[in-house]
């Protein structure tokens, strides 16, 4: 089961379809057993075959479970009113993110319609670079104990 997981994460990350073998070389296993854990997600309808290529893509039941899970979370249905109202308040778009380990994942985001825009799409993740970010992370995670020291670090000139 871990394995069909990873290997549907291993499709949705590509970004694009990948044929067996693209598989089978990224899950690091054989043609026989990608195939059989193609063949098991595309009948719960987790993955589709493209006819023409012979590719393999996520089909729209993965983002179901996404979705069910953000709009679960407590943290989700907390925040998200408060980044509607500050958006419309303000006229700036605001995100929503966790930390995933060494990145974040953002969960939410209201956008306006801006000159500027950062191409940031819900379940992305971007690497914890920006100095700024750990900051308001650190502080909000210290304020509210959703992370511990080993998760999140500044030095003291703030980067």
């Amino acid at each position: 089961m871990v394995l069909g997981f990873k290997l549907l994460e291993k499709v949705a990350e590509a970004g694009e379809p990948l044929t067996l073998g693209q598989v089978a070389e990224a899950m690091q296993m054989t043609l026989p057993t990608a195939y059989r854990f193609l063949y098991t997600l595309q009948a719960i309808n987790m993955i589709e075959k493209e006819p023409h290529r012979k590719a393999y893509r996520i089909t729209p039941k993965v983002l179901k479970l996404g979705y069910g899970v953000f709009k679960s979370s407590e943290l989700w249905n907390t925040a998200h009113p408060h980044l509607v109202r500050a958006s419309q308040k303000y006229g700036e778009t605001f995100n929503l993110a966790i930390l995933e380990r060494d990145r974040i994942l953002y969960i939410d985001r209201i956008k306006t319609q801006s000159i500027l825009t950062i191409n940031l799409e819900i379940g992305s993740r971007q690497q914890v670079m920006v100095p700024a970010v750990l900051k308001c992370a650190e502080r909000i995670s210290s304020a509210m104990g959703f992370f511990n020291d080993e998760n999140l670090s500044t030095n003291d000139n703030g980067s």
